[in-house]
């Protein structure tokens, strides 16, 4: 079953969010027939929702992608890894220990581009996973 090399989703119909800032970049590494890779793309959908980000995947088994082989060589047993702004954040599952991690990178991405970074809760997200 072919599959793109390189796929791009958004949480809105533009790059830009609110104010005309730009949307964080996500990008998952991932692989054919990734079962855990599909897994995190789906838990991702909410938090997409509360904190705008624009989403992309680089399958590191494509050769024709720029820098494959370094991507390959770093991840080929670690699929799906998660980047934020050129930033490795986490790798294999999205848990209730790792999640504060991935929204507190998603609102400094955010801000970063000058975003706000998503609605509140963000705050609570990362104590809550502090006290876990």
């Amino acid at each position: 079953m072919p599959h793109s090399r390189w796929s791009s989703t958004q949480a809105t119909s533009s790059p830009k969010a609110e104010g005309g800032s730009k949307l964080p970049l996500v990008t998952i590494f991932t692989g054919p027939q990734c079962s855990l890779c599909e897994e995190l793309k789906h838990e991702l959908k909410p938090i997409q929702k509360e904190h705008p980000f624009q989403l992309t995947t680089y399958d590191i088994h494509d050769r024709a992608l720029p820098d494959q082989p370094k991507w390959h060589r770093l991840y080929r047993f670690d699929i799906p890894v998660l980047h934020i702004a050129g930033k490795e954040v986490l790798r294999h599952r999205l848990t209730e220990k790792n999640r504060p991690r991935l929204v507190e990178a998603l609102r400094e991405a955010a801000a970063a581009l000058g975003g706000g970074g998503g609605g509140g809760g963000i705050k609570q997200a990362a104590e809550a996973g502090r006290d876990a």
